[in-house]
């Protein structure tokens, strides 16, 4: 049976080179609100390692 979802080798090469870009968080794809959500996540992180909530 063939896979409907299987990306070809230069979507997935397109995809794999995709990096988060501000304007990602006004992007209703799935990857560009995927890139977002885990940038906020890992920013939010960040700062709570600082007594001040603020970046070093």
């Amino acid at each position: 049976m063939e896979n409907k979802h299987a990306l070809s080798a230069e979507q997935s090469e397109q995809l794999a080179d995709t990096t988060y870009q501000p304007a990602d968080h006004a992007r209703s794809g799935n990857v560009s609100q995927g890139l977002a959500e885990t940038h906020q996540l890992v920013s939010d992180m960040y700062k709570e390692g600082t007594i001040d909530n603020k970046l070093q």
